[in-house]
C-alpha cells in the first residue's frame, strides 16, 4: 500500500485503491479463518487483529470513492474496538499489558486513535458513540498499565490522548469526515498525523525548556497544517533516524507531558 515509487506519499494511484485494499482486506480474511484453526493463543489473536487494524487504516487517506472509504473506515473503527476488547480480556485474565511486548500497547494507542478519529466526525452518525467513549476510557487504562514510572512513553502516550479527545470533541463537533495530512507513514500514519497535531496546539506547553516550542518546530508545524500538498507535508516531516514510529514519543515529542495543562481543555474522562 505504501510502495509507488512515483507518489510522494507511496499510496497506490488514482483508481487503484480501492481494488488494491479489497484484495488485501480479502487475503487478510482468508489468512484469518487460516489461523482461526490453529488455535491461537490471545496474544496471537490480538496480534492477529491487529494486523487487521493496520491494513484497514489505509482508508483514512481519501484514495477511494466516500462510499467506499467511508465503510471501510467504519470496518477500522469495528476492529480497533473488537481488539481493545480482546486487550482487555487478556489482562483481566494475564496481567497482559504489565508483562507484554511494545507492540501491544502500541496497538492499542492506534485502535484507541482510530475510535477518537471517527466519533469525532460525521460518521460519528454510524456508531454506537457511548460505546465508543466507552471504549476509548478503556484504551487509556490498558495504556497506563503498560507504564512503569510517570512520563514514560506510555505514560506519554495515554496524556497526549486524552488531550486530543478534548481538542478534537471541541473542534470538529462531529460535522467533518474522518482525515489525516500526513500519509507518508504507511499504517503509522495516523498516529503520526495525530502527534504532529498535539504539536501544534499543545507543544509549547509542556514544559518551559521545551523543544517544540522554538522557532523551527513552530515554523514546521505551521507548514503541516495549512497546507494540503502532500509534498509539501512530507518535506516538513522528514523520515529520519529520529521521526520514526519507535521514537516519536521519545526523540519527538516533549520529554515531561504535564497534566496540569489540560485544565485549558475542560476534564477527563469526556462526559
Amino acid at each position: 500500500m505504501s510502495g509507488n515509487q512515483h507518489s510522494p506519499t507511496g499510496l497506490p494511484a488514482a483508481g487503484e485503491g480501492a481494488s488494491l485494499l479489497a484484495l488485501l482486506e480479502q487475503e487478510y480474511s482468508d489468512l484469518s479463518r487460516e489461523m482461526e484453526e490453529e488455535n491461537l493463543s490471545p496474544g496471537n489473536r490480538i496480534l492477529l487483529d491487529g494486523v487487521g487494524l493496520e491494513l484497514r487504516v489505509f482508508y483514512f487517506p481519501e484514495i477511494c470513492i466516500p462510499e467506499i472509504r467511508r465503510k471501510g473506515l467504519l470496518r477500522a473503527y469495528n476492529t480497533a474496538q473488537a481488539l481493545i476488547v480482546k486487550i482487555r480480556a487478556a489482562d483481566e485474565a494475564t496481567n497482559l499489558m504489565s508483562y507484554s511486548p511494545s507492540a501491544f500497547y502500541r496497538l492499542t494507542i492506534l485502535a484507541a486513535l482510530v475510535i477518537l478519529k471517527i466519533i469525532n466526525s460525521s460518521y460519528s452518525n454510524f456508531v454506537d458513540t457511548e460505546s465508543g467513549k466507552s471504549t476509548f476510557i478503556s484504551a487509556l487504562s490498558l495504556i497506563r498499565q503498560s507504564s512503569v514510572e510517570d512520563n514514560d512513553l506510555p505514560g506519554r502516550a495515554s496524556k497526549i490522548l486524552a488531550q486530543l479527545w478534548s481538542f478534537q470533541s471541541q473542534r470538529y463537533r462531529n460535522i467533518e469526515d474522518p482525515s489525516i495530512r500526513l500519509t507518508t507513514r504507511s499504517s503509522a500514519s495516523v498516529l503520526h498525523d495525530s502527534l504532529w497535531m498535539w504539536r501544534d496546539r499543545f507543544g509549547g506547553q509542556s514544559s518551559g525548556n521545551n523543544s517544540s516550542s522554538d522557532g523551527t518546530e513552530a515554523e514546521t508545524s505551521a507548514r503541516m497544517w495549512n497546507t494540503r500538498d502532500p509534498q509539501a507535508v512530507h518535506e516538513a516531516d522528514p523520515l529520519d533516524s529520529s521521526n520514526i514510529m519507535d521514537c516519536m514519543f521519545d526523540l519527538g515529542m516533549p520529554a515531561f507531558v504535564s497534566w496540569e495543562f489540560e485544565r485549558n481543555l475542560g476534564h477527563f474522562p469526556p462526559p
